[in-house]
């Protein structure tokens, strides 16, 4: 195992017994069983690694989501299994660290239902990541506003709600986005 993932895996299980700002260099170096030096050779600081953690993190199951209630659950369910990880980050001065792991992920996973949806190709890329970037902060808030609230909100509930407020809100941005540009005389092509 590189030395990277060990020291990832190190910081991820000290963060879940412990706040970020107190874990220290000398204690992830001796979990890991290398000296200081080794880990400055990788890292700047523990927030430097912090960052390559989100960088490389994933959720499973994204890139196999074609609507976005799967999307959202498995968000849920990332955040669920890692919970400790996810608070500790939210609650230190690694925040803005999750929300942009959080913000990439739904971004990607929006833009990746959009193209599998425009099969005649009609919409411009663009416009694709237009409304990806529109609707993934949502996504974004609901989630760091369900970890801030220590999780007392049924998931399932929150996605009813989405579904409530507008299950084809997607479809409809297509379409509307598409129309626009048709009454406008535009076209990607």
């Amino acid at each position: 195992m590189k030395t990277q993932t060990k020291l990832a895996n190190a910081l991820k299980e000290l963060m879940e017994a412990k706040p970020l700002d107190t874990i220290t260099v000398k204690e992830l170096t001796e979990i890991v069983g290398i000296n200081r030096q080794t880990f400055y050779y990788h890292y700047k600081n523990i927030y430097d690694l912090l960052t390559d953690i989100y960088l490389n993190e994933v959720v499973l199951g994204m890139e196999e989501v074609e609507e976005w209630r799967p999307a959202l659950t498995a968000i849920f369910e990332y955040t669920k299994t890692n919970f400790a990880f996810v608070k500790n980050t939210l609650t230190s001065a690694g925040r803005d660290l999750f929300i942009e792991f959080l913000y990439s992920v739904t971004y990607r996973t929006h833009l990746n239902i959009l193209k599998k949806r425009d099969t005649n190709n009609v919409m411009s890329h663009d416009d694709q990541k237009f409304i990806a970037g529109f609707y993934a902060p949502s996504f974004v808030y609901l989630v760091v506003r369900w970890v801030d609230n220590s999780m007392r909100e049924d998931p399932k509930e929150i996605i009813e709600l989405v579904a409530a407020i507008g299950s084809d809100y997607l479809r409809n941005a297509q379409k509307r986005v598409i129309n626009y540009r048709v009454a406008r005389g535009e076209s990607h092509a």
